[in-house]
Formats: C-alpha cells, sequence, structure tokens
C-alpha cells in the first residue's frame, strides 16, 4: 500500500518502514538504557553518601512494598546499624542479583538488536520485491517435496509468521495498552513498567494475572480497598478476555493455523533460541504440521485409489 501510495518507488517505501519500524524498536532501548545508567548513577551518589555522611533512611515507598518491604527494611536497619557487617553480610547477594540484573538487560539488548537487523534486512527484501526474493526457496522446496507441497510449505511459513507477529505480538501489545490504561486510572506510578512486564507475559503464553494479583495484594495492604477491587475487575474481564478470546480470534484470522500448534511454536522456540525464537519456532511447528497433514491426505488418496481398483 506504501508503495502504491508513494507512485510505485519500492526504495522510498522500503527506506521508510525500515525507518519507522526500527525507531519504534530503538527508541524505547534508548530510553530504558539511559534510565538504567542514571539508575546506577544515582547508586554511585548514594554509596558515596554513605561514606561521606550516613546512611540515609529508606523511602517509604519501598518499605511499604508487600513481601519484600520487610526484608528491605531489615537489611537497611543492619546497614545503619554497622554498615561494615552488613556489607560483608548481604554484599554477596547484591552482586548476584546486581550481575543477574545486567544479564538480563543484556538478553534484552540482544534481542533488540536481532529485531532490529531482521527489520533491516526486511527492508531491503521489499526495496527488491518480495516475490523475487522467495522464488529460490520455493522452487527449492518444490524440488524437494514436490509442486504442490512446496508451495504449501512456503504458504505455512507466512501463515506462521503472520500468526505471530499479529495473534501473540498484537495481542500482546493490545493487553499492554489497556493494562497501562487500568493502572493509571488506579493512580499507580509504575503503569508503564508493568504494561511493559504485561506485554512480555502475554508474549510468552503466561498471561497478565501474574502482573495483576501482586498489585491487588499489593494495593489491598495499601488499604486501598477500593483500587484493589478496581484492578481485579478490571484485569479478570478485560485483560484476560484480551488473553482468551482476544488472542484465538487474531491467530484464526491471521494465521489459519491451529492455536495450539502456533503455542507450542512460540513457547518452544522462545526456550530454544530467546525472544525472537518465537518465529522460528512458529514456522519450525506450522512446517511439521503441514508435510503431516499432505501425508495423511496423500495417504487417505492412496487408500481411496486402491478401494475403487478393488
Amino acid at each position: 500500500k506504501l508503495v502504491k501510495v508513494l507512485g510505485n518507488r519500492r526504495k522510498i517505501a522500503g527506506f521508510l518502514y525500515g525507518l519507522v519500524l526500527v525507531a519504534i524498536v530503538a527508541v524505547p532501548m534508548i530510553l530504558m538504557i539511559s534510565k538504567v545508567i542514571n539508575s546506577f548513577h544515582g547508586l554511585h551518589e548514594i554509596i558515596n553518601s554513605i561514606k561521606e555522611h550516613h546512611v540515609p533512611p529508606l523511602p517509604e515507598k519501598i518499605s511499604s512494598l508487600p513481601y519484600v518491604g520487610e526484608k528491605a527494611q531489615n537489611m537497611w536497619n543492619a546497614l545503619e546499624d554497622d554498615p561494615k557487617k552488613a556489607t560483608e553480610m548481604y554484599g554477596p547477594q547484591v552482586k548476584a542479583f546486581l550481575q543477574h540484573m545486567i544479564s538480563a538487560g543484556g538478553g534484552i539488548i540482544g534481542a533488540a538488536l536481532e529485531l532490529i537487523i531482521g527489520i533491516i534486512i526486511s527492508a531491503v527484501v521489499l526495496t527488491v520485491g518480495g516475490n523475487k526474493v522467495v522464488e529460490p526457496l520455493v522452487k527449492t522446496l518444490k524440488t524437494l517435496t514436490g509442486e504442490k507441497q512446496g508451495m504449501e510449505l512456503v504458504d505455512a511459513s507466512g501463515r506462521a509468521i503472520r500468526g505471530v507477529a499479529i495473534g501473540v505480538m498484537g495481542t500482546g501489545l493490545i493487553a499492554a495498552l489497556l493494562a497501562w490504561l487500568g493502572y493509571a486510572i488506579a493512580g499507580i506510578e509504575t503503569a508503564a513498567l508493568l504494561a511493559a512486564i504485561t506485554f512480555f507475559l502475554v508474549v510468552i503464553q503466561l498471561g497478565p494475572a501474574l502482573v495483576v494479583i501482586p498489585v491487588v495484594i499489593y494495593l489491598a495492604q495499601s488499604g486501598q480497598t477500593g483500587w484493589a477491587i478496581f484492578v481485579g475487575v478490571y484485569g479478570l474481564v478485560v485483560l484476560m478476555s484480551v488473553d482468551n478470546i482476544l488472542k484465538p480470534i487474531l491467530i484464526s484470522r491471521s494465521g489459519k493455523l491451529p492455536v495450539l500448534v502456533l503455542f507450542l511454536g512460540v513457547v518452544g522456540g522462545m526456550t530454544a533460541w530467546g525472544f525472537t525464537g518465537m518465529f522460528k519456532g512458529a514456522i519450525v511447528m506450522a512446517l511439521f504440521y503441514t508435510l503431516i497433514q499432505g501425508w495423511i491426505k496423500e495417504e487417505k488418496t492412496q487408500e481411496a485409489a486402491l478401494l475403487e481398483t478393488k
């Protein structure tokens, strides 16, 4: 459609497509990395302040957190009473936590770079002309599996990618936007962060409940019973409906593959190859499913032909 709008100028359309999608992926990553760096600067300032003066009081937002707030307060009290002993006691735990966070951050950055490289390659493919690039693959599959099944495998790969992009990623994006809206209405300051976590959980097929339940507990323990009920009902009615009702509809309309096949592909692919593995896993499962279905149809056709001969 963009090519038609630009008067069949594929290179300009491909460039604009790549630029916009890279910005969508790269800008949030740059902001996140900037915030992490600022957080490390803030931590460095706190450490210098402790060395020069004394341990400042723990912010009430942290100490009032359910489950972890009390432990954090106890650790902070120990640090105030005897900084040297507390450092020796909690130092290995803090170091392990920071290493884990750095490792997780590196994994996220790596996944983002994979997406950016994929976008650039796809922009080049679209610039050249998608059908021309796919022709060698189509010919190879036709040679290996036959005229009919070769085209079916190419079609199955396309349907798997559409199913993940629209059915899985699309559902995650809609759930994240609705989650941000609900948490923002409830006055939760970390609404954007919770929405990002919701997106990730929906994509890996765990659902939004793992975010909704802790938020409800936190609000209830903070004395905000009304908002706790609101978030609970909102999560049950709106967010769970998106995950359980909208996702199968989007998958069926976009990919026309069985939901179970796509689900196994997404989960298995992410387990084996990381975040971008959801596409690889979905393609593998789609090809496997198509081959099995083709063999079953061929066997039934041969059986029918034998019966007619007899």
